[in-house]
């Protein structure tokens, strides 16, 4: 189709572009992802409900403005009906949140035992551990932790303070 920019002869004759679909994305303020929603409720310091979705709520589709889930025993009955409610009012937007029958996927609490299980798993195979787990029979591998998480904790020992703590003088 073209459009005449300006009067009949005022200019030239410009070709309108077809519109380009993007891919489809998640509008400011409105989650992307399942697990951004969950982190939203949590930031809306709905801690109830934040606790329900992570341990409640068994994923079967997620697309921002659609949630459909299967519902854990022991959720609240008003469980979608409140979701929809908040998540329309925090975001501008109408939200579509359904109960399915379908199995879903995992809570995110599961995910997240099931990721930590596994880095303990992936821990105790390291051969230095394997080492130290002969070595010390009954130890076992509790947590797991990234070095770049952990603070770092500089310990420097002066010789007038080990002296004091020891009760010894110089």
């Amino acid at each position: 189709r073209a459009v005449a920019s300006g009067g009949a002869a005022s200019g030239p004759l410009m070709l309108a572009q077809p519109a380009v679909e993007a891919a489809p994305t998640a509008a400011p303020g409105v989650p992307a992802t399942f697990a951004d929603l969950a982190e939203l409720v949590m930031e809306r310091r709905e801690a109830v409900l934040a606790a329900e979705l992570k341990s409640s709520v068994h994923l079967v589709r997620y697309e921002p403005g659609l949630l459909e889930f299967r519902a854990a025993e022991g959720a609240s009955k008003d469980l979608a009906q409140k979701l929809s409610k908040r998540l329309g009012e925090w975001t501008g937007r109408p939200w579509l949140v359904s109960l399915s029958r379908e199995e879903g996927q995992p809570t995110l609490r599961q995910q997240q035992l099931d990721r930590e299980l596994k880095r303990k798993q992936d821990a105790a195979n390291e051969p230095l551990v394997q080492a130290i787990l002969h070595t010390f029979p009954g130890a076992s591998v509790e947590a797991v932790r990234d070095l770049a998480e952990a603070p770092e904790q500089d310990v420097i020992f002066e010789t007038a303070d080990m002296d004091a703590a020891t009760g010894e003088d110089e």
